[in-house]
């Protein structure tokens, strides 16, 4: 039993080591709805995520082809990547303009499951 302690304990004396340790990259969201508003510097998707839009933030159509934020309007769909803070908004990566109608509504190999 006391054999069993002292293995763990150094197992864990020597993770931080072996990189076994938080990275503190922030887990990524993905998600998929209508632009409801804008608000500042992003806008609310499906009436409750905000979304937050930096220089950084890259804009694509449903084909995967560049677009641009002037694309984004009121009740277009959309797909978001990008990560979480922790007010629960979202800083978007990547914002994929989709299609009107049926188009918009089905699944694009760029989606990601939650």
């Amino acid at each position: 039993m006391r054999k069993a302690f002292w293995i763990v304990m150094i197992l864990f004396a020597l993770a931080p080591a072996c990189g076994a340790e938080e990275s503190g990259i922030a887990e990524y969201k993905f998600l998929k709805g209508v632009v409801s508003g804008f608000d500042g510097p992003g806008f609310v998707l499906n009436e409750r995520h905000r979304v937050v839009v930096t220089h950084e933030t890259s804009f694509y159509d449903a084909s995967g082809r560049e677009a641009a934020y002037y694309n984004l309007e009121p009740k277009k769909r959309v797909y978001v990547e990008g990560v979480p803070y922790t007010d629960g908004s979202v800083e978007a990566e990547k914002i994929y303009i989709l299609p009107d109608g049926r188009e918009g509504k089905k699944r694009y190999d760029f989606m990601q499951s939650p």
